[in-house]
């Protein structure tokens, strides 16, 4: 067996099952087997021998421990008392299946009952591996989808700075040949009023005979305001550009599926392991009849109250199949109509879910 067992159940577990043992008994030889594994293992044989040392047998030879078994029966509810090993609650056998549908682990008698009738179950171990998988998948698929919105962002930055860069280039260059602009009027008016000083110096008439030219040059030299440049980049710091990026990202995300409730599928329905697809099948399953379950159909785990809604529905081969909306209140147990003014009909006033 996979898992270490302990002293005492070594001691107390059947070499043909590998489990504790159930109705015990013991041949001459010492050794001891449940009793109806040691039919089954006579079942085919001419010779009746022990399964361990092969010493020949008798049929008469097997003989019942009542004290034995009150031992091995005293020893599985201790351990289910303890929780230590898994034992099933109902048959007292050790729990060596995982139900897929029901997601629990089950024994080999609750395969065979009509709870688990026609449901996948496997091994714990191979169980726990695919389940491994599907977990390292998730995780894969996780870690997929976040580097993509990483390398968005991380694009989305670059491009930012870049254009930032770009920006404080021009606006240094603008800037600059404003500077050039001032200086070059400051140089002119400064040499304007340099020769007007030398000619008020002089005698009155060369000043008065050259004042109309000096005032046209005193308004041609004078400095003026810089025209305000309007740059051809889109200004990325303005308030809401952050919220245009977002935008952006929200094309990224898919729209998520409709989920589907597995509670509510009918007793003719197998919802998937990923809740995301339902297949039908012609054999009656074992289900609970709670309340929220369907006489026909399934629901989406999900509904809403208002708004326009779209699906894109993958069919297959299948050559008859219905899908609508119902009503949160609609008789769950019965047939429905599928016609448009029946309980498939589309009111806002009330929550509906995909069906």
């Amino acid at each position: 067996m996979a898992e270490q067992l302990s002293l005492s159940e070594v001691n107390l577990t059947c070499t043909i099952c590998c489990d504790i043992f159930t109705t015990p008994v013991v041949l001459k030889c010492s050794h001891s087997f449940c009793q109806e594994c040691l039919q089954r293992y006579w079942k085919d044989l001419k010779v009746l021998l022990c399964p361990v040392c092969r010493k020949e047998c008798l049929t008469d030879e097997p003989t019942q421990s009542l004290a034995f078994k009150n031992l091995c029966e005293s020893f599985k509810r201790m351990n289910q008392t303890s929780g230590q090993t898994g034992f099933c609650s109902l048959h007292d056998e050790r729990l060596k299946l995982f139900c897929h549908q029901e997601k629990q682990l089950i024994c080999v008698i609750c395969q065979v009952s009509k709870q688990h009738e026609h449901h996948k179950c496997s091994p714990l171990q191979e169980a726990a591996e695919d389940l491994k998988k599907h977990v390292e998948a998730l995780e894969q698929k996780v870690r997929s989808e976040f580097q993509r919105f990483y390398k968005f962002l991380h694009d989305k930055e670059a491009q930012w700075i870049t254009t930032l860069r770009q920006q404080q280039e021009e606006k240094c260059c603008e800037v600059d040949k404003t500077i050039a602009k001032l200086e070059q009027e400051i140089t002119s008016l400064s040499e304007t009023i340099k020769k007007m000083k030398q000619e008020t110096e002089e005698k009155d008439y060369p000043f008065l005979k050259n004042y109309s030219n000096n005032s046209e040059r005193i308004q041609n030299s004078a400095v003026g305001t810089a025209p305000a440049q309007k740059l051809n980049c889109e200004d990325i710091t303005r308030p809401g550009s952050l919220f245009a990026v977002l935008a952006e990202m929200q094309d990224l995300i898919q729209e998520p599926p409709v989920t589907l409730d597995h509670l509510t599928a009918s007793d003719k329905l197998i919802v998937s392991q990923c809740f995301t697809a339902v297949q039908y099948t012609t054999q009656w399953l074992y289900v609970v009849d709670n309340p929220e379950r369907f006489y026909v159909g399934v629901i989406g785990s999900q509904g809403f109250s208002s708004g326009v809604h779209c699906w894109d529905v993958g069919v297959g081969n299948s050559h008859y199949w219905i899908l609508g909306v119902v009503e949160e209140t609609v008789d769950r147990k019965a047939p429905l109509s599928m016609e448009p003014r029946s309980h498939m009909c589309d009111k806002l006033c009330k929550r509906k879910q995909p069906d």
